[in-house]
């Protein structure tokens, strides 16, 4: 499971609070961070300047986490002092009937019944 968050910070000053104390939620969930970018590139769509995503393993310790009471009590200091998002999402595997590294539209192999 890959949460993945994105926001721009609103008061710079409660930030760093607020990283303190998730990262301790997250060590003792067993999270690993697989990106932390303070200057995302945005190509399309709303755009934020922070873009975190998360690895756990397994899939229920990313809701174990986020609904922990460690991460809940310091959840409003992100939501307080910054606008964003954040999203769990499944990590891709590759179809056997997919060759190689091609990915397709999911639209386009719906139409063709694959």
């Amino acid at each position: 499971m890959l949460p993945i968050g994105s926001c721009t910070i609103a008061n710079p000053e409660v930030y760093p609070i607020y990283m303190r104390a998730v990262i301790a939620t997250l060590e003792a969930h067993g999270a690993k961070v697989a990106v932390a970018d303070y200057e995302s590139e945005p190509l399309e769509g709303e755009s934020y300047s922070v873009t975190v995503v998360l690895q756990f393993d397994p899939r229920p310790a990313a809701h174990a986490w986020y609904n922990s009471p460690e991460y809940r009590e310091a959840i409003s200091l992100r939501t307080d002092n910054a606008g964003g998002f954040i999203l769990f999402a499944v990590e891709f595997t590759m179809p056997a009937w997919c060759p190689g590294i091609v990915l397709f539209p999911w639209w386009l192999v719906s139409a063709f019944g694959r």
